[in-house]
């Protein structure tokens, strides 16, 4: 089985009913976190009560489930990637000393201490100005070009990049905004050039070489960009299944079942803190219970969209949670959770629970085993490899 956790299912069942989506803006910071408090408490104390069970295929009308097409970008590991690695490693290890520089210019790779200055039409934005900060060229901590723009320049001067945001910013005042950043080069430290005795220190002595250690490097890399490409896949799926399916209603008594826990679970948070619920939906929420009732319920309707749909494929195909599956699947959820054992994994989360969310992972595997994976021609050559190319290029830069 792959290491997928319903995290959704889980973690609505601890909770009984998450805090409505479209209230979370309008809570105080001190009710936000005792509410928080309280719900971690919950989490670990309570055990949830029965969910009512339903029929998915009678909520859902299934469409294509099968042979469904995901593009992927293949999985490539770059040097300047290996370098940052290189860089983070020397920075969290104690006793390693970088080359500090004074005076030359700024190498992909470098550590450059800046003070920057972000402007659009003239005019200072905000979070874009900065100084003494410590950035590691290549990281692409910064927006497109701004570590490349760095690169050549010289210590102690001061440079003008002229660069655009992303259309996909964050900031919609910024995203695709065309801007001029400011900025002066105070000093630069670069990372000693590799050797056997630097590895072993950076390893804690796991590696004595420069090259075991650049092979363990890209293999971590590598896992970590494929555990992320797994995710992706994922997501993708979960996507073209809502747009090929159709979710006609809801389960009703789940849906009672859901709101009528939350009420009951702020009630306890709120007599913990000697409130009444009104007091705290009000405070925290700014909401009135009638509204508070509503925005739970739209909130369980959302969260369930992925249950019923996962859930009618797997009712369609018969797919089971056996004895086997359910011992493996608690091993695995206690573990990816940080639960100490089993038998504390399962004072948090039913039996039905767990079936729940193991279902759901059966029908998500069944349609992933069955999709069309298309990987995407690789356009460029700069992947790299653990050989004696990839130690000269990172060593030397």
């Amino acid at each position: 089985m792959k290491k997928r956790v319903c995290v959704a299912v889980l973690a609505g069942a601890a909770l009984m009913a998450a805090v409505p989506v479209c209230a979370q803006e309008a809570q105080s910071e001190a009710v936000t976190e005792a509410v928080t408090e309280a719900a971690g408490d919950a989490a670990e104390e309570e055990t949830p009560a029965v969910r009512p069970e339903y029929k998915a295929l009678d909520y859902v009308k299934l469409g294509e489930y099968m042979n469904l097409p995901v593009e992927i970008d293949p999985i490539v590991v770059l040097e300047e990637e290996i370098r940052t690695a290189v860089i983070n490693a020397a920075k969290a290890t104690e006793g390693v000393e970088f080359e500090e520089l004074t005076e030359g210019e700024v190498a992909d790779g470098d550590i450059a201490n800046i003070d920057y200055e972000g402007k659009k039409d003239g005019v200072a934005f905000e979070g874009g100005t900065a100084e003494g900060y410590d950035l590691t060229i290549g990281s692409g901590t910064f927006i497109a070009g701004f570590e490349s723009g760095l690169v050549g320049a010289k210590i102690g001067e001061t440079v003008d990049l002229n660069l655009t945001f992303p259309e996909n910013y964050g900031s919609a005042e910024l995203a695709g905004a065309d801007v001029v950043f400011t900025v002066k080069v105070n000093s630069v430290k670069r990372v000693p050039e590799l050797s056997d005795s630097l590895v072993n220190t950076l390893s804690g002595g796991l590696y004595s070489t420069v090259d075991g250690y650049m092979s363990y490097l890209t293999e971590q890399l590598r896992a970590q960009k494929e555990a992320a490409q797994e995710s992706a896949i994922d997501e993708e799926l979960m996507t073209q299944l809502h747009n090929t399916c159709e979710i006609t209603d809801y389960p009703q008594d789940l849906l009672d079942y859901s709101v009528n826990s939350a009420m009951e679970y702020y009630t306890n948070v709120a007599e913990s803190y000697d409130m009444t619920l009104e007091d705290l939906v009000s405070g925290a929420f700014g909401q009135d219970m009638e509204g508070f009732a509503a925005a739970i319920e739209e909130d369980t309707k959302a969260s369930l969209q992925q249950e019923l749909l996962l859930r009618a494929i797997a009712e369609q195909e018969n797919l089971e949670v056996t004895d086997e599956i359910y011992q493996m699947g608690c091993e695995k959820y206690a573990a990816l959770m940080g639960y100490d054992s089993i038998d504390a994994f399962k004072e948090v989360y039913t039996d039905q629970v767990i079936r729940t969310s193991l279902l759901m992972d059966l029908a998500l595997d069944l349609v992933r085993d069955n999709a069309l994976i298309i990987e995407k021609e690789l356009e460029t050559e700069a992947e790299v490899q653990p050989e004696e190319a990839v130690t000269e290029a990172v060593t030397e830069g």
